[in-house]
């Protein structure tokens, strides 16, 4: 049956297996022969008479009343109605065109997505008469997703069965509204998507690590790494437990690298995955593959239905050696780092690896039936629900039985010497693996996977925006050509415009869309740098199209995406297995067939984002108490030799960016370039971590930093600090000393507090004592003028009085600031963890000192709701500010009173008393979650253990001069405002 079908993830493979099992009435399988009458006789001399001959027979088969609005375009009605809006529409070409054409003015895929915007309607029809596509506007990637069914070759096979098929997607009721405003297909869309998050919970259980006594994939591959140790020959006895560099298993370095390495080991199995179920590997390695997991089926199952002695790591090593050699990208290659070296020089024995790829590839349904998981249908925002969970852990071996114990959102790790209990699938038995930020403990870090439609709205109000900008300027720009192609006299004349055009199209698309920067300095699985990658590079397959010319250059958003990717893109994270998620997310994304994988590691990158120097800062003693001339300071940039250097690497840099990755060649000709430029800038950032480290503790006295910087010592510098930082300027010198910093930066950053120590007390976010107020001022110093940030952070932000500085930082800095806001009751938006929420889009740099302020309300919501308050976040305009909270308005009136509670001269405040001898007290709860209450009265409550009466401890007294200031506290307090 897929014979006559195709499907271009626009619904998921299960799903599509289960409801193609579902037959249509047996009257539908009368029109099959009719329509075999009309195709055998159709008029292919003209596209109209193709469409009235034939095109409109099947349309008019499968219930819709075709109405054609020009030639390509016709408007789809139900059949016998009257209604004023069509249900869709059909965009058709004639039976030579390929749907497949992605050329400039052929595009078609494009034409119906265009057609479907400009006409507000979701879901339309594509057809050449032999093949019939069904595309959705609302897609992630909408010119690459469809569903394609193959009516000529049904017709020809007298196909019963394939046709009701056919029927079934194509009728006409499938695309009629419902009271509710969504269509059948929108259901169909919704049950895909069901089935694909019940199998991600699924994997995502497979995933686990021995919580609760329970195995998983992680663990079966850290025990392989742990046991082949064990054994190692050239250790002194299996029992010793050392590894070849002689370190123990008890040491934390070997630990981390055979953590490190499962990690890759495991990315490198998912590239796998979805390289094969995307048509990718060679037909070779895709066998290999399939018969890889048909062993470690066949070694689960335990029935001898196939070859146990079948050599599972070998043949994925023969695989892995193939990609390298064919894709590059680092992953697979010995050479990268350690710990691709300590995968090739470690073996994992083939029963835990048949483990972890069968639970890498198998589901159960709900019914206990276990079947295999289409990658396919796995979109690389997957890779972060599933795996940014597994990243911030360590890896430990119980030194003995150990129970496993949950409780309150903690894992706790009791060895029975400490009164452990062997509970049977409670317990790690000695000598096992587990994972834990210590010992004792695993608990959630302040990261959070951010939801798909939060990153989606983040992305499309920042880097949608200046898209916006760019069409605008390209169309203002072009409006005197495209002006005088549609009145061009002949067609020599149209030919000299067209290519006007396209020249301008194409320089458009390569110097001003592709010098987007979009960072994320928090990057962790890449989520938002994908769904930037996505959105840019539909907007140039939408540019190409935009003036209407027909030529043979390039459109097609696969082709443009690989383009995007190596210029635009750009990440931080101080994790390194986070790093190489990134790469893997935007490797899946742009990878094609037989071409090297996108060239990232000029533009993702492993550093703590906010640690490092700037070039400003750079000679100027932070401890001294002497008086500096102003000439002293910014001494690299009036250093000849940094200039020099700084003009080879942004040369070297743009180098990197022009040429293509078509081939193994230009991938290591630019792993070269990026070799040379950090030759070049490394003793200049050497300098920058001895700066850096005097925060830090490093003691180097003033005489011997100055002496080191004059003299541009690079040797005695690296020897001093020897830790690298991050420094910005230095990382991406074309960015921010060319090009005055990042077009847009999206980021969900760590919501971590911690003690700031001196370095972190210099910074615009001193004193809020959390990493999300030092990541939002980074992001304003890194923005560039008209450049836009999104953050999603906690409330805190919007109202909390140690986020002022940060606050007046974004103030000071935009002309536009969005903010809606998000309770915890009875929803939160992310699931299982009780945290307010502020998402904020700023807008337009460096314009205005006058910030203009939207603001929502505080949103509380039903789950079926939840998108929707995040999509539509009904912003209201409250005024502009430069200092102070961000009222959580959500209307012109609530805006209103917000404005009239400002301005009012009384301050709640003054209403209080100094004087504890007053008799007119009043209590209020110091610690409130929902709101706020207060009392004229003690409010007394009984202890479970004590009939005594208790009051709270986190129960306070304030006090007030008279009855009236009393009570108006309490009406002000426990009122609604």
């Amino acid at each position: 049956m897929p014979a006559y079908y195709h499907n271009e993830t626009l619904f998921s493979e299960i799903y599509l297996e289960e409801i193609t099992r579902q037959t249509e009435s047996a009257d539908v399988i009368a029109s099959l022969k009719v329509l075999g009458e009309y195709r055998e006789y159709a008029d292919t001399h003209s596209l109209k008479v193709w469409k009235e001959s034939y095109v409109h027979e099947v349309l008019s088969a499968l219930g819709f009343f075709a109405q054609s609005s020009s030639d390509p375009l016709t408007f789809l009605y139900p059949m016998g109605s009257s209604a004023a809006k069509p249900l869709s529409l059909c965009y058709a070409v004639l039976p030579e065109e390929n749907l497949d054409n992605t050329t400039v003015g052929r595009n078609w895929a494009e034409k119906i997505i265009r057609a479907l915007r400009e006409n507000n309607l979701q879901w339309g029809l594509l057809t050449n008469g032999k093949q019939w596509r069904i595309y959705h506007q609302d897609e992630p990637t909408p010119y690459e997703t469809y569903l394609e069914i193959d009516l000529e070759a049904i017709l020809v096979d007298k196909a019963k069965e394939a046709y009701q098929i056919f029927h079934k997607f194509m009728k006409a009721e499938n695309f009629a509204l419902q009271s509710d405003g969504k269509c059948q297909f929108d259901r169909f869309k919704q049950e895909s998507k069901d089935k694909i998050d019940y199998i991600e919970k699924e994997l995502a259980k497979a995933l686990k690590q021995r919580e609760e006594g329970g195995k998983g994939v992680l663990s079966d591959l850290c025990m392989g790494y742990v046991e082949s140790l064990r054994k190692s020959p050239v250790l002194p006895s299996p029992a010793s437990g050392r590894g070849a560099g002689g370190e123990g298993l008890d040491d934390d370095g070997l630990r981390k690298k055979i953590y490190h390495g499962a990690m890759l080991y495991m990315f490198r199995l998912l590239f796998l995955f979805y390289a094969d179920a995307r048509g990718l590997l060679s037909d070779e390695n895709h066998a290999l593959l399939a018969k890889v997991e048909g062993a470690c089926r066949a070694r689960h199952d335990g029935n001898g239905s196939g070859d146990l002695k079948f050599p599972i790591w070998d043949s994925l090593e023969h695989i892995f050696v193939d990609i390298d050699q064919t894709y590059n990208g680092g992953l697979f290659s010995p050479q990268e780092s350690e710990f691709t070296r300590f995968l090739s020089d470690t073996r994992i024995g083939d029963a835990y690896l048949a483990n972890a790829v069968f639970n890498l590839t198998t589901y159960q349904e709900k019914n206990g039936q276990e079947k295999p998981i289409s990658y396919r249908d796995m979109s690389v925002r997957h890779l972060g629900t599933l795996y940014e969970g597994l990243l911030e852990h360590k890896l430990f071996i119980a030194a003995e039985d150990t129970e496993v114990k949950v409780a309150k959102g903690k894992i706790q790790f009791i060895p029975a010497s400490q009164g452990g209990k062997r509970i049977v699938g409670r317990y790690i038995k000695a000598g096992e693996v587990y994972f834990a930020g210590d010992p004792s403990e695993r608990k959630s870090t302040g990261s959070y996977y951010t939801p798909e439609y939060i990153v989606d709205y983040i992305v499309r109000n920042t880097v949608g925006e200046k898209l916006k900008e760019l069409k605008q300027a390209f169309l203002a720009e072009q409006r005197a050509s495209l002006e005088a192609y549609r009145r061009a006299v002949d067609e020599d004349e149209r030919r000299a415009l067209s290519r006007l055009l396209e020249e301008n199209a194409l320089a458009f698309v390569r110097e001003r869309v592709l010098a987007l920067s979009v960072l994320d300095p928090a990057m962790g699985s890449g989520h938002f740098l994908v769904n930037a990658a996505n959105l840019i590079s539909n907007f140039v397959t939408e540019i190409l199209n935009e003036p209407g010319i027909t030529s043979d250059w390039e459109s097609g958003t696969g082709y443009w995406r690989r383009w995007v990717v190596e210029n635009c893109i750009y990440g931080v994270d101080l994790n390194p297995l986070a790093v190489e998620l990134a790469k893997l997310s935007l490797w899946i994304l742009s990878m094609a067939k037989n071409q090297p994988l996108s060239f990232l590691n000029h533009h993702l990158k492993c550093g703590n984002s906010l640690v490092g120097a700037r070039l400003d800062e750079i000679g100027n003693y932070p401890f001294s108490t002497a008086k500096k001339e102003p000439r002293q300071l910014n001494l690299f940039e009036r250093d000849p030799d940094f200039k020099a250097a700084v003009e080879a690497v942004i040369s070297k840099s743009r180098q990197i960016a022009r040429k293509a990755s078509s081939s193994l060649d230009d991938v290591r000709e630019k792993k070269e370039w990026l070799e040379e430029i950090d030759r070049i800038l490394d003793g200049y950032k050497a300098i920058c971590n001895v700066h850096t480290s005097l925060y830090f503790g490093n003691g180097i006295e003033e005489a011997q930093y100055a002496a080191l910087v004059q003299n541009k010592d690079f040797f005695l510098a690296r020897s001093l600090a020897p830790q690298p930082y991050f420094h910005w300027e230095l990382e991406f010198p074309e960015i921010c000393l060319s090009r005055g910093g990042f077009t847009c930066i999206t980021c969900n950053p760590p919501y971590d507090t911690f003690k700031e120590n001196g370095f972190f007390k210099k910074e615009p976010a001193a004193g809020c004592g959390n990493l999300f107020g030092h990541f939002i001022t980074r992001a304003v110093a890194l923005n560039q003028s008209q450049g836009t940030i999104g953050f999603i952070v906690p409330l805190s932000f919007a109202c909390g009085s140690s986020y002022e500085n940060v606050r007046q930082k974004v103030y000071y800095n935009y002309h536009q600031l969005y903010a809606s806001h998000y309770s915890i009751r009875p929803n939160t938006l992310f699931e299982g963890v009780s945290q307010r929420i502020t998402i904020f889009i700023a807008h337009t740099k460096g314009s205005t000192s006058a910030c203009h302020l939207y603001s929502s309300k505080l949103w509380r919501w039903k789950k079926e709701d939840q998108e929707r308050v995040v999509r539509e976040p009904g912003l209201a305009y409250v005024d502009r500010i430069n200092q102070g909270v961000i009222p959580k308005v959500g209307s012109k009136i609530g805006a209103e009173i917000y404005g009239k509670i400002k301005n009012a001269p009384l301050r709640i405040g003054s209403l209080f008393s100094t004087d504890p001898d007053s008799n007119n007290p009043s209590y209020f709860h110091n610690i409130a979650r929902y709101w706020i209450k207060a009392y004229d009265f003690l409010p007394y409550f009984k202890r479970e253990k004590d009939a005594n009466p208790a009051i709270s401890t986190k129960l306070k007294t304030l006090y007030f001069e008279n009855p009236f200031h009393k009570n108006l506290f309490l009406l002000l307090v426990n009122s609604s405002i």
